[in-house]
């Protein structure tokens, strides 16, 4: 009670300061630019356009004279401090272009008359990219193929963009900041569904922004590295709403449904969806985190990461309607309005129910120098997941400053069950999960006096996990001196976290010279609680090996961070140098813990680019991160995670040190639509702690222990991509090597590792013809797991694994509102000493468009393959996995567009 009460003055404290600092904004100081347009006649000019351009052409500003030919711009102290020029043009003109000059603020422009421009007119086609400074311009129609409905159909064709499986996208290698519509974030970072809804012919164009900085009020004053996605509508101004109904019945037993409203404007964005299907389809990528939910850097805590589980294997590696045995339904609500006065208001809202199946049979060989131990299980698994997100954001973001409020509600429910056969035992088992997180983050960044730009910011957040885990009769208890079959073995699991992060910074822009200073304090406070309860003849017995869990924990971070970026003709640099004051405190009386810890950290980081050209550059990054583990680190109670594996703690607070250095070099010609990118990363992390694991005939132990334990990764990557225009073919090409070594101890022996694994990915996509177009795309693989003991007599374990994947697709479109697309997956994997195992998997696809319909008919897994077998490997354990999977299936889908 002492302690809450101490949390509440502490906030109580920061929400003080944070009202205080909560001042009326202050206007920056401007600059007042006026002048005339006129011809050489001296006869003004009305309507004439005059654009405020930087020196990479960039439009920052643009005006439109009056009757009498005048404009008007006014510039804040730091823009003026740039190198910009006025451009202004008129039909039947020459264009002219002035620089600015610091004490002048009048300009005046004669533009000559150029009959010439009139006397023909020129018809172009419009390229497929064209460049405008930092941003290049994908034609959506000339990518667009007549059988695409939505954007994301068009996006996975285009050179140098990547979509991946979870819907993320990338561009030349690295991943997009964020997708934006029309210049809006409606999906708050979770776009997955906006690109699979959002028809074709709504988008004029993909533009990537290259340095994108959305807040106005630092843009062309605080330079970013960021990267960004923005679908151009291609009428801003209409009101039309377009809505899609879909419904589908096919065997065996399948059904799917939803229903879409979409609405899309300057100022209105809808994006709503509501769906349920049997068949397969996947919705928990519709709200997946895939880009930024903030404009400014995301500062939330991550809640520890614990789970109670039933098994303790993943699902295959197959596009998820081979396996998914689901019975889906989800309610996806993106609503966003925008004031004349750019007051934006935004509600997110997603509701997911499930339930589904998995059934697999499993085999684990852990490879001990002297031994071997084996478990053999067969599980048949019923997940029954829901979830509620929603979040509330209001923003304002103008040149004079930035305001944005965001409030978030996440609540999941789990209620799963199974039946298990392992080893020689045999068991009925489920976990039932509840988190809920609630969290409030305000930001507020204002343009001073001068040339300045505060900030204030203050995130408040609280996670409640709760999990309990019941393994029923049949169960073999192999831990301590409790070792028996019982009615229940019961693993019960909260922990409650209290998280408040508040901020001030103040940045002062400069032509080469940017700096930014931070200072803040964080309040961290957690509990965990966990008991371990044993059932025979209606009576419960606490295990008896330890006391359970009853742990305490909070840390508190007061910080100053400087940064400085310099920007100095084509070199770009940033140097943080932030200083951290660390206190830990964590306490529990049964195991006499009561420790504090005090720290000063310094974790500089530091990048560097070199532009060759406006194409090309170089880039390198160091970053020494000093950090020390949460409370799922220190435990002293057993708490049983799954029914063979036991996990405790036996260490002190966990330290880690991570020295990471990385190079890359990024190449692009737009206009040729080729792209090339490479990079190069070493991570180095020494910690205080090492995994100590014991195997026993039914179960795994692990505990930390107090000895000193480094680990390594060296990784080298490479990407090409490039639109071959005369075979009007795009290529595309991927790989990527690493190693990594580190130290683990197995049953009391030490064993040095490493694993090394080289990847390789190409895509081929091929227009044959008009009608006809082809996808071929194979992926490999090489791993190779060691380990050896320490001991000179002792032996050594080495394993190889194989993998290729080809995929083929073949669309052709035979009649003219007909497509027929087949696509064909092979799969090849071996391992050392066995035979390779091989899988053939085809699916096809039937379209009938209409103008507002679509017919379509599907069937997948053509040759009914129900059995896949999955090999994954390490140094010291070799696992099996047979899952049972969906067999054929054919549905017939009807598509409306009302």
């Amino acid at each position: 009670m002492r302690r809450i009460k101490y949390i509440r003055g502490q906030l109580v404290t920061t929400a003080v300061v944070f009202l205080i600092l909560l001042a009326p904004v202050a206007y920056a100081q401007q600059r007042k630019l006026t002048g005339v347009v006129s011809d050489s006649a001296n006869k003004p000019l009305p309507s004439a356009t005059v654009n405020l351009v930087n020196d990479k052409a960039t439009i920052i500003k643009y005006d439109f004279t009056d009757e009498n030919g005048a404009f008007t711009f006014n510039l804040t102290a730091g823009e003026a401090a740039l190198p910009l020029w006025l451009e202004a043009s008129y039909v039947g003109h020459r264009n002219q272009r002035i620089a600015l000059s610091p004490g002048q603020n009048v300009y005046h422009f004669k533009l000559v008359r150029d009959p010439g421009i009139l006397n023909e007119v020129i018809v172009r086609t419009k390229p497929p990219v064209e460049q405008t400074g930092d941003t290049l311009h994908y034609n959506v129609s000339k990518f667009a193929r007549k059988e695409d409905r939505s954007i994301g159909d068009v996006l996975k064709r285009m050179p140098g963009i990547e979509v991946g499986d979870d819907g993320s996208v990338y561009f030349n290698g690295k991943k997009i900041s964020n997708l934006y519509i029309h210049g809006d974030d409606l999906m708050t970072g979770r776009y997955g569904a906006a690109t699979k809804v959002i028809r074709k012919e709504m988008i004029e164009s993909v533009d990537i922004i290259m340095n994108h900085q959305p807040v106005k009020v630092l843009k062309n004053k605080i330079p970013t590295d960021n990267t960004a996605l923005n679908l151009v509508l291609k009428d801003e101004n209409s009101l039309k709403l377009s809505v899609n109904g879909m419904i589908g019945a096919g065997l065996p037993r399948l059904y799917d449904a939803s229903a879409t409203a979409v609405l899309l404007n300057s100022r209105i964005k809808a994006l709503n969806n509501i769906g349920l299907n049997n068949s397969g389809v996947n919705y928990t990528d519709d709200f997946k985190q895939l880009g930024a939910s903030n404009f400014i850097s995301e500062i939330n805590n991550t809640p520890p990461k614990m789970a109670l589980s039933m098994a303790t294997i993943g699902p295959p590696d197959l596009p998820l309607p081979n396996y998914y045995f689901n019975n889906s339904k989800i309610i996806n609500l993106n609503n966003l309005y925008k004031t004349k006065n750019d007051i934006q208001f935004k509600i997110n809202m997603q509701a997911f129910t499930d339930r589904n199946n998995l059934e697999y049979l499993s085999r684990t060989d852990n490879y001990l120098l002297n031994d071997t131990i084996s478990f053999r299980e067969r599980q048949y698994l019923t997940n029954k997941p829901s979830l509620l997100n929603a979040s509330f954001n209001i923003m304002i973001n103008k040149e004079p400053y930035f305001l944005n409020n965001n409030m978030k509600v996440e609540l999941s429910h789990e209620d799963n069950g199974s039946f298990m056969q392992f080893n020689d035992n045999t068991f009925n088992q489920g976990v039932n999960r509840k988190i809920k997180n609630f969290s409030n983050d305000i930001n507020y960044i204002p343009s001073l006096p001068g040339r300045g730009i505060g900030e204030l910011r203050w995130l408040v957040s609280y996670n409640e996990n709760r999990q309990f885990l019941d393994i029923g009769s049949g169960y073999n208890f192999e831990i301590g001196n409790q070792q028996d079959y019982y009615d229940d073995v019961i693993q019960n699991l909260r922990i409650p976290a209290l998280f408040s992060h508040l901020y001030l910074g103040y940045r002062l822009p400069g032509t080469i010279l940017t700096q930014k200073y931070t200072a803040g304090y964080i309040i961290e406070s957690q509990d965990l609680v966990s008991q371990l309860e044993l059932i025979r003849n209606g009576g419960t017995t606490p295990y008896s090996g330890d006391a359970g869990n009853n742990l305490q924990w909070h840390r508190n971070n007061i910080y100053f961070t400087p940064e400085y970026q310099v920007k100095y003709k084509s070199i770009r640099s940033t140097i943080l140098l932030p200083v951290t004051y660390q206190n830990i405190h964590y306490s529990q009386q049964e195991y006499g813990l009561d420790s504090k810890n005090n720290n000063l950290l310094f974790n500089p980081s530091a990048d560097f680019r070199y532009d060759l050209n406006p194409e090309q550059y170089l880039g390198a990054s160091y970053t020494f991160n000093n950090s020390f583990s949460d409370i799922s680190g220190i435990y002293r109670g057993g708490i049983l995670e799954n029914y063979r594996t036991f996990n405790a703690k036996d260490a002190d607070l966990q330290q880690k040190a991570t020295h990471s250095l990385a190079a890359n070099y990024n190449f692009q010609k737009a206009i040729n639509m080729l792209f090339i990118n490479s990079a190069i990363s070493f991570d180095k992390t020494i910690a205080e702690t090492i995994l100590s694991t014991e195997f026993l005939n039914n179960i795994q132990k692990t505990v930390f222990l107090p000895y000193r334990n480094t680990q390594s990764r060296l990784s080298l990557k490479a990407g090409f991509s490039k639109y071959l225009f005369k075979l009007k073919t795009t290529l595309s090409l991927k790989s990527q090597w690493s190693r990594f070594r580190y130290v683990q101890i197995l049953n009391n022996t030490t064993q040095p590792c490493y694993n090394d694994a080289l990847l390789f990915s190409a895509k081929l996509m091929k227009k044959i013809s008009p009608a006809i177009t082809i996808i071929y795309e194979p992926r490999g693989s090489w791993n190779t797991s060691h380990a050896s003991g320490t001991d000179s007599k002792a032996g050594s374990l080495v394993h190889h694994a194989f993998r290729l994947d080809q995929y083929l697709s073949l669309g052709a479109a035979p009649l003219k509102k007909t497509n027929i697309e087949v696509t064909a997956r092979h799969s090849f994997s071996n391992k050392s000493n066995s035979t390779g195992v091989q899988y053939f998997f085809m699916d096809a696809k039937a379209t009938y468009t209409a103008k507002r319909m679509d017919l379509i008919f599907s069937v997948t897994n053509l040759f009914n393959v129900t059995n896949y077998t999955l090999y994954s490997l390490t140094p010291y354990q070799l696992m099996i996995d047979q899952y049972h999977i969906r067999g054929r299936m054919g549905i017939l889908r009807l598509s409306y567009y009302f």
